[in-house]
């Protein structure tokens, strides 16, 4: 009997320099908060940085991909390889712009690269930074935009790089 082990296929390397505009920074904006982030291609990586303010009921910053699920249809999870400024990060799919976030944090080490898998099981269904025990069953395939999200007060700077992002798949090992 073999026990099954994560096979990654890559879904992005950040080496053009182009790849920072597929990104689109999302913020407590829309609800009328102040908080503020960019994102830019720097060294190969993606980095996102900026400030988190509660004022005005804010709180959160966030930044966005479009992801056709047919790439990771049939994956367990994500691995993320990413330095930061040791605060928590969360990963975040979602099938559809008003639909349920389906969310896994990750801890950064200030300044170090990590690696951060993310098994699609762990994964915690969010509605506006709230949770939903009834949402339907997480569907890889059906999935349309990945975010990276920093909030849960954790007010003022942040910065975190992204090198890559693969989807996990169940393998045996013989």
């Amino acid at each position: 009997m073999t026990d099954p082990t994560p096979d990654s296929r890559p879904l992005w390397s950040f080496d053009d320099a182009g790849a920072a505009g597929a990104w689109r920074p999302l913020h407590d904006g829309v609800m009328g908060g102040v908080s503020s982030g960019s994102v830019a291609t720097l060294d190969g990586t993606v980095r996102f940085e900026g400030d988190v303010r509660p004022e005005n009921g804010g709180g959160f910053a966030s930044f966005r991909i479009a992801l056709n699920g047919d790439r990771i249809a049939g994956a367990t999870g994500l691995r993320l390889r990413v330095r930061g400024d040791g605060q928590v990060y969360k990963l975040a799919l979602r099938a559809g712009q008003h639909a349920v976030s389906w969310q896994a944090p990750f801890q950064t080490v200030a300044s170090e690269w990590t690696v951060a898998d993310l098994p699609f099981d762990a994964l915690a269904p969010t509605w506006r930074g709230r949770s939903v025990p009834d949402a339907p069953p997480f569907e890889p395939a059906e999935v349309d935009e990945l975010g990276i999200i920093i909030a849960n007060e954790q007010y003022g700077p942040f910065t975190v790089a992204v090198a890559w992002i693969d989807a996990l798949f169940a393998s045996e090992e013989s």
